[in-house]
C-alpha cells in the first residue's frame, strides 16, 4: 500500500472512531500537514465541521461548543505554531474541565530535531493541562489499527472522567498525505470506555447530616457549575437546613427566584451586613466574589464541607475543613434524605430582609436616571432577556459587576464565563461557540480590551446558525484597573495600565458585514437588546463610558446600598 493511501485509511479511521464514541463536531484550521485528517472530516457524512483561519480563536470557539453542547469538540491543525496557538484554549478548558480533543499533525521521526521547516517538539506540549496524551505514529505502516481504537477509546474516557478537560492526539504523517485512488477504510471494532459515577458511602452521609443538624447559622455557597447542572437538590437542601443560599454569577441558579437565594450576598457582606457563621456547605468550583471570598476566611470555621464532582483542591484560602469528592447531585440528594433539623426561621430572614433592601435600593437608584453606566448595564441585560438564552460574561469588570448587581428574572437563563485561567483572550469566540454549541441566541457583555484581544473571530459569525449580541462596553481601556491601588499611580497609570486607547469598533462590525448600534441612553439600549430578541440576528452593540465616571457611579451606588441597610437619618444618605 503505498503511503498516501495509508494516510487516508487511517485518518479515516482515527474519524469514525471518534464518531462512533460521541464526538462528531471537528474544528479545523486550514493546513498542508493535516491534509489527511481535513479530507477525512470532509469525506465523512456524519462528521460536522467549522473551519477557521486562527488557531488561537479556533480554540477559543471549540472551548465554547463543548460549553455549550456538553460533549467533547475535536480540534485538528496542522504542526508547528499553529499547535501553540491552541495553548491559551487549552489552559482554560483544564481549569474549566471543558473536554477537547486535541488532533495535531507532525512530522515523522525523521523529520524531528533536524530543523525540518514548521516543525517544533510538539510530543507532551500541553504536557501540564491535558488529561491524556498519545503519539500516533501514522507514518509507520506497521501501525496496527487496533492500537488506534484503543487510543480514541481511552481519549474519549480521559477527557470526560473522572476530571474533564483537554486530551492531545499528536499525529506523525509522512508525504504524500493523500492518494488519488480510490481506499477501503479498513474494518476495526471501536473501544468503548464507559465513565463512572462516584458516590458516597451512607456512613459519610451520615455523618455529615448529624453534623449539619447542629449548625443552626450556616451557608449553602454553590460555586461555578456547568450549563445544564441539576440545582433542585440544593433548593431542597436549603429549606430543610433553614439556610440562605449564596449562588455564584456562574451557579446556573442567580435566574432562579427561589426565597433562600441571595441574589446580593456579595453587597450585603460588603455593606457590613452579616453575622457570624457556624458551618458552610459548598457544591461547585470557585466563586467570582472577593468580598465574599475575604469574609469567609475571617469566620474562622471548624466546619465547611466542600461537596465536588472533580478531585481538584479549590481553596485558595485553605478554609476548608472537609472534603467530599463523589457526584455533588446525588451527595446532596442523600443527604435531604436522611437529614433532620429544626430551622432557626430567623436566621434566614435576616439575610432575607437585607437581600429585599438591597434590590429596592437598587430598583430605585437605576430609574432615577436614563444615563447608561457598567453596572446598569448588567441589570438591562436581566430585564430583556428570554428563557432559553444564554448569557456570556468576560472577564475582568463584566462578571465582576453581573455578580455583584445581577437580579433574579425568574427566566432560564444559562450563565457563562471563562473563568478556568479568567483570560480576556478568546472571549468573542467562545461566546460564538457556545451559541452554536447550545443552539439558542446568547447575549456577551465584553470589555474594549476583550474585544480588541479577539477581533479576528467575528469572522465566526458569517456561518453562524445562531445568533449572538456582542455588547462592548468601551471606556478607553481597562476599567478594572482604576479599583486597584495602582489607580493612584497617575503618571504611568494610563499607558501601563489601563492600555488606554482611541479605537471605536463601528469599522470592525462593517468589516466583518455585522449590524452594529451605538444606543445613546438606557431606553435605546433597552430598545436594540428587545430587537435582538426579537429578531434573532447577530449584531454589535457599542456603549461608550467613561473609566473615572464608572469608579465613582460604583462608589455611589455601595454608599446607597450601605445607606439602606441602616437608618434613612445616618448621616450622608441621600
Amino acid at each position: 500500500m503505498d503511503v498516501g493511501s495509508y494516510n487516508e485509511k487511517m485518518t479515516a479511521l482515527l474519524i469514525e472512531h471518534l464518531i462512533a464514541q460521541g464526538v462528531d463536531r471537528f474544528c479545523i484550521a486550514p493546513g498542508s500537514r493535516s491534509t489527511a485528517l481535513a479530507l477525512a472530516v470532509a469525506q465523512n457524512p456524519r462528521a460536522q465541521a467549522d473551519i477557521h483561519f486562527d488557531e488561537r480563536g479556533l480554540g477559543f470557539y471549540a472551548l465554547g461548543r463543548a460549553k455549550g453542547s456538553r460533549k467533547p469538540v475535536a480540534l485538528i491543525v496542522t504542526s508547528g505554531t499553529a499547535v501553540g496557538n491552541l495553548l491559551p484554549a487549552v489552559m482554560e478548558a483544564s481549569n474549566d474541565h471543558v473536554p477537547l480533543i486535541l488532533i495535531t499533525a507532525d512530522r515523522p521521526q525523521e523529520l524531528r530535531e533536524c530543523s525540518a521547516n514548521q516543525t517544533c517538539d510538539q510530543v507532551k506540549l500541553f504536557a501540564p493541562f491535558v488529561r491524556w496524551q498519545a503519539d500516533l505514529p501514522f507514518s509507520d505502516m506497521r501501525f496496527p489499527p487496533s492500537f488506534l481504537a484503543s487510543s480514541i477509546g481511552q481519549a474519549i474516557y480521559q477527557s470526560q472522567f473522572p476530571k474533564p478537560g483537554p486530551v492531545h492526539l499528536n499525529c506523525m504523517l509522512r508525504k504524500p498525505y493523500y492518494s488519488s485512488a480510490a481506499c477501503a477504510m479498513p474494518q476495526e471494532c471501536p473501544r468503548f470506555c464507559e465513565n463512572g459515577t462516584l458516590i458516597p458511602s451512607s456512613q459519610t452521609i451520615d455523618e455529615w447530616a448529624e453534623r449539619l443538624s447542629q449548625k443552626k447559622k450556616g451557608l449553602i455557597i454553590v460555586g461555578s457549575l456547568p450549563y445544564g447542572a441539576k440545582t433542585d437538590a440544593l433548593f431542597a437542601l436549603a429549606e430543610k437546613l433553614g439556610w440562605p443560599i449564596y449562588g455564584d454569577i456562574l451557579s446556573q441558579m442567580r435566574t432562579s427566584a427561589h426565597p433562600h437565594l441571595i441574589s446580593y450576598f456579595d453587597a450585603l457582606v460588603q455593606a457590613g451586613y452579616h453575622q457570624p457563621l457556624e458551618a458552610v456547605l459548598h457544591c461547585g468550583e470557585r466563586t467570582v466574589s472577593k468580598n465574599v471570598s475575604e469574609w469567609l476566611k475571617k469566620q474562622n470555621l471548624s466546619f465547611y464541607l466542600h461537596i465536588s464532582d472533580y478531585p481538584t483542591l479549590a481553596d485558595p484560602h485553605y478554609i476548608v475543613t472537609h472534603r467530599l469528592h463523589a457526584s455533588s447531585h446525588l451527595s446532596v440528594q442523600m443527604l435531604c434524605d436522611v437529614l433532620y433539623t429544626d430551622p432557626d426561621r430567623n436566621w434566614l430572614n435576616f439575610w432575607k430582609e437585607g437581600n429585599e433592601k438591597i434590590e429596592a435600593e437598587l430598583a430605585l437608584y437605576f430609574s432615577e436616571s436614563a444615563e447608561i453606566t457598567e453596572p446598569g448595564i448588567i441589570r438591562q441585560m436581566g430585564n430583556n432577556s428570554q428563557d432559553g438564552i444564554g448569557i456570556f460574561l468576560a472577564n475582568s469588570m463584566p462578571i465582576r459587576d453581573a455578580d455583584k448587581f445581577f437580579s433574579p428574572s425568574s427566566r432560564q437563563i444559562a450563565m457563562f464565563g471563562n473563568r478556568g485561567v479568567s483570560g480576556i483572550d478568546g472571549n468573542i469566540a467562545t461566546a460564538i461557540g457556545i451559541a452554536q454549541g447550545m443552539q439558542r441566541p446568547l447575549i456577551a457583555l465584553l470589555g474594549d480590551l476583550a474585544f480588541l484581544h479577539d477581533m479576528n473571530s467575528l469572522a465566526l459569525l458569517r456561518n453562524a446558525a445562531h445568533p449572538v449580541c456582542l455588547l462592548i462596553v468601551n471606556n478607553a481601556g481597562g476599567g478594572l484597573f482604576s479599583f486597584l491601588p495602582v489607580y493612584e499611580k497617575k503618571e504611568p497609570f494610563e499607558a501601563f495600565f489601563a492600555a488606554a486607547h482611541p479605537f471605536s469598533f463601528s469599522q470592525a462590525a462593517s468589516l466583518f458585514h455585522i449590524p452594529y448600534a451605538q444606543p445613546k441612553n438606557s431606553e435605546d439600549l433597552d430598545v436594540v437588546l428587545s430587537d435582538f430578541l426579537l429578531n434573532k440576528r447577530s449584531i454589535l452593540i457599542e456603549v461608550f463610558t467613561d473609566r473615572e465616571r464608572n469608579l465613582h457611579v460604583h462608589q455611589q451606588i455601595v454608599k446607597q446600598m450601605h445607606c439602606a441597610l441602616q437608618e434613612r437619618e445616618s448621616i450622608g444618605c441621600r
